[in-house]
């Protein structure tokens, strides 16, 4: 990354927009910041670091803090970089969040932070946050890394190489891409928590297990049970008494079942005989109750016959019913055509009342039609002779038109004349002024060359001597000297007035033309317009008035031409109208004539139909007894239902006859056979059956209760005995596998006890970090002039946080090893300078996707020895710009300001404000 263009507007220190031009300063080299205490040296490092980042250099400077305090209400605070990265050109700009004048009204209104970044293919990305993290993942540093490793921010220089080894891990993961070693020592010390949590799991499953063992008091084995709940004896013990309590349950289960099988069957015998004598005390109740009922069934009986024998006498008369109904039913249909008739005739008259009701209308509207039909051929002949005046009002119409439109051109001319005139006159005093000026000029030119000329014959009469020839006139003698004027113009001053004169020159020369241009086209357009006047009006005094009031007459009569050919029109378009119109009348008028013979017509033939149905029903109805078909058919009905209700009831009757007469053998069948049955059964005591039954059912709830017991109880501990020996497997497995992935993370975290705190992350950095040291002591060497060299720490001094990024420095004068915190101010800003120097070479050769074209140094060389250290320091700045980095320091100490050609000057005027510029 290198910047090409910085613009800062109301930005710390500087008011208004300043630009700064950082490709003059090259693409390599170094460059100086230079200027007074507190003009704002250092904003210029802020200014690139918060468009990069949204942050200044510095950590006591916050982004509230950028706005210019000088700046005006109005102006927006901004900073926009454009900078080269991997040969594309990107720009970014950004703005903090500030109080700014209201765009409308009064007072002040709060403008938000925003940043924009735009990419070389011309895509925009907006938003702080979005904008930071684009370049971030552009450059390949945040803010953190890039001002450690590219701009050694003023007090922060020390930051880096006093780091401890936490903080250069954060460091160099992101320059050197580590992170996938952090991740793989996370993803080992997760197994390992993982696999030590399962073994817990399968630890505290086993353990619920065996607290789940079931096992009588009265067992011998129970006390080994308990023993085993309170974790005093091994898995594969608990197992031996798991497979005993399981074989004891199941000769339990034998012996039981063995017993269950001899109660069944002597329950099955108990069963039996209680069943018969049920059966027995039922026939006995049976019997009683069958001979209480029969007496009453034979009476129901009775009863029953002599209803059907009722029954049967109404069954006679039914075929006299059935006769009168056959009858009525044969002249139904006569009493349908009745009704047909019926309704032929009402059918008939209501045609003829609505015939009537149409002839009517149809009269009325015929009559109207004929009257409309007059009205409107009167009309037409009153307009027989309409349309000859159209054509004649058209002609009309036309030449006022031409004469508006002569007259509108006229009007025109007048005020282009007018124009002309005021051109003409513009043009002869500008004419008037250029030759007043002109003549000025040439005056004081011709002044100006005669006493030119006259300094030239002075200058010349100088040099005389008597009785040498004069140059000019070759005489001897001098009697009379020119004279050297005071006043006397120099060379250039008459070359610059005689230009001045000949300028005016051509000036008065363009004004005379332009205003005879002007003069004589107002001359040629007040000849068209006497030429057009005449063609109107004949003679032209009095022009004016006489144009206004012949326009207005000719506007007048155009009107009223409009509004004669407007009422023309109507006219025509009325007798058009009529004309299609009055056909249009004279058929309606026709078909309404016709529709009226069509009504007489069917008005008629209703008539003779309504007089033919009358006497077919007079001729119909002469024979039938009653009113209408409905009565007719509702006596037919009445007659039937009758008929089948004296049938139904005839049924019903025999019927409940019959059923009364079966229920009476069967009841005396029953009794019978009841009484046969009680003389051949055994006698059997009831009561102590049911007392025996009791008693073997209880036994055998007992046992059956036991026998499940047993069952839930072996279950229970075959199933026990089922997953306390498949965890116990599994368990084996995870342990084995835990303490080699226990042992592989502990070693990658460096967390192995009585051992340097070193993690795989940790170990790989150290290889970087070595090639660092090695890059950074190449400078720090000479800078020191072979006095330091810096050194990886080898050894931690304790064994219980993380080590392995510690740096120390060897003292080659002394021999010794110390602190690199030990180092004076001078020495500690040449060692943070080579190891950031160091740091950046290495990032840039090391981890793809980073490079950094230019470094920033903010203060620092005034701590060190102009004699000796500045000197070295320099020389080793010098060293590593040779490629193609830009280094920019800036530094107040004056043997920098001489050395360093390439500059950014910042100044401070009495008010505080600042201005910047590059010399180069």
């Amino acid at each position: 990354m290198r910047p090409l263009h910085l613009t800062m507007t109301a930005f710390g220190p500087y008011a208004d927009t300043k630009k700064l031009d950082m490709e003059k300063l090259g693409k390599a080299g170094l460059y100086l910041i230079t200027g007074d205490t507190g003009a704002g040296k250092t904003t210029v490092f802020d200014a690139i670091c918060y468009a990069l980042y949204g942050r200044p250099s510095g950590e006591n400077r916050e982004e509230w803090m950028l706005r210019s305090t000088y700046a005006d209400s109005d102006t927006k605070t901004e900073v926009r970089l454009s900078f080269s990265h991997r040969g594309q050109t990107y720009e970014v700009a950004r703005n903090p969040e500030y109080e700014r004048k209201k765009q409308r009204g009064e007072g002040l209104t709060i403008e938000k932070a925003n940043a924009e970044l735009y990419l070389p293919d011309g895509v925009v990305i907006s938003g702080k946050k979005e904008v930071t993290s684009a370049v971030e993942e552009l450059l390949g540093v945040d803010r953190e890394q890039f001002t450690q490793i590219a701009m050694l921010a003023q007090g922060d220089f020390l930051k880096l190489l006093i780091a401890p080894t936490s903080e250069r891990q954060e460091i160099f993961r992101r320059l050197f891409q580590t992170e996938r070693f952090l991740n793989l020592q996370k993803k080992l010390a997760g197994e390992a928590r993982e696999l030590y949590g399962h073994c817990q799991d399968l630890r505290k499953s086993m353990e619920q297990y065996i607290q789940g063992i079931l096992c009588e008091e009265e067992n011998v084995l129970f006390l080994e049970v308990e023993k085993a709940k309170k974790k005093e004896l091994p898995i594969e013990k608990v197992l031996e008494i798991l497979a005993e309590l399981e074989r004891e349950d199941v000769v339990k289960a034998q012996k039981i079942q063995e017993n269950e099988t001899q109660i069944d069957e002597e329950l099955e015998k108990i069963n039996a005989n209680i069943g018969q004598a049920e059966q027995i005390e039922k026939m006995q109740r049976e019997l009683q109750e069958s001979q209480e009922q029969i007496p009453k069934l034979c009476e129901e009986r009775e009863l029953a016959k002599e209803q059907r024998e009722q029954a049967k006498k109404e069954q006679e008369g039914i075929e006299e019913l059935l006769r009168q109904a056959a009858e009525i039913h044969l002249e139904l249909s006569k009493y349908e055509k009745v009704e047909k008739l019926d309704q032929m005739i009402r059918e008939a008259e209501h045609c003829v009342r609505q015939n009537e009701i149409q002839l009517l209308e149809k009269e009325e509207r015929i009559q109207h039609l004929e009257i409309e039909l007059e009205k409107y051929k009167t009309e037409l002949q009153s307009l027989t002779d309409t349309g000859e005046l159209r054509e004649k009002l058209r002609h009309e119409l036309e030449r006022l038109d031409d004469k508006i439109q002569k007259i509108q051109q006229i009007k025109a001319r007048q005020r282009d004349l007018a124009e002309r005139k005021k051109e003409a006159e513009k043009a002869q005093k500008e004419y008037l002024a250029a030759d007043e000026v002109y003549k000025k000029k040439k005056q004081v030119y011709e002044v100006m060359d005669q006493a030119y000329r006259d300094g030239q014959a002075g200058i010349l009469a100088s040099r005389l001597t008597e009785g040498v020839p004069c140059p000019v006139c070759g005489s001897l003698e001098h009697p009379k000297l020119a004279e050297i004027s005071n006043e006397v113009p120099r060379e250039d001053e008459l070359e610059k007035a005689k230009m001045t004169y000949e300028q005016a020159h051509e000036n008065v020369n363009e004004k005379a033309k332009k205003a005879s241009v002007c003069c004589a086209e107002a001359t040629e357009a007040e000849r068209y317009l006497k030429e057009e006047l005449s063609q109107l009006l004949g003679e032209v005094t009095d022009a004016p008035e006489r144009i206004k009031a012949l326009e207005e007459e000719t506007k007048e009569n155009l009107l009223q031409r409009q509004k004669q050919l407007a009422e023309e029109e109507k006219k025509i378009e009325r007798k058009i109208w009529l004309e299609k119109k009055i056909p249009e009348e004279e058929a309606a008028c026709g078909s309404e004539k016709q529709s009226r013979e069509e009504l007489l017509a069917v008005r008629i033939k209703a008539a003779e139909t309504m007089e033919n149905a009358k006497k077919q029903k007079q001729e119909t109805a002469a024979d039938l007894h009653f009113s209408g078909y409905r009565e007719a058919e509702e006596k037919e009905q009445s007659i039937r239902r009758t008929v089948k209700e004296k049938q139904e009831k005839f049924v019903r009757a025999d019927k409940a006859y019959q059923e009364k007469s079966k229920a009476v053998s069967s009841m005396e069948g029953t009794i019978e056979g009841l009484q046969k049955a009680m003389k051949t059964a055994e006698k059997l005591d009831l009561e102590t059956l049911l007392e025996r039954q009791r008693s073997l059912v209880g036994e055998r709830s007992i046992l059956s209760e036991k026998i499940k017991e047993i069952h839930t109880r072996k279950k229970t501990n075959a199933d026990i005995q089922e997953n306390i020996g498949r965890n116990a497997g599994e368990l084996s497995e995870k342990e084995k596998k835990y303490a080699w992935v226990n042992a592989l993370a502990a070693t990658a975290n460096g967390t192995l006890a009585a051992k340097d705190k070193i993690s795989l992350e940790t170990y790989v950095q150290m290889t970087y970090f070595d090639r660092i040291i090695t890059r950074a002591n190449l400078r720090f060497m000479k800078m020191s002039d072979g006095q330091y060299e810096l050194e990886r720490v080898r050894e931690a001094h304790n064994k219980r946080s993380q080590s392995g990024l510690e740096l120390c420095v060897i003292d080659h004068y002394n021999g010794t090893r110390r602190s690199v915190k030990s180092l004076s101010g001078g020495e500690s800003f040449m060692a943070s300078l080579s190891l950031a120097l160091g740091l950046s070479d290495e990032v840039q050769e090391s981890a793809g996707g980073i490079q950094i074209d230019t470094m920033f140094v903010d203060e620092g060389f005034g701590s060190l020895d102009t004699e000796k250290t500045l000197p070295l320091a320099y020389k080793a700045l010098v060293g590593i710009t040779e490629g193609q980095k830009l280094v920019g320091i800036i530094s107040h100490v004056s043997e920098l300001k001489e050395k360093i050609d390439k500059q950014i000057v910042v100044t401070k005027d009495t008010t505080g404000r600042s201005n910047v510029c590059i010399r180069v």
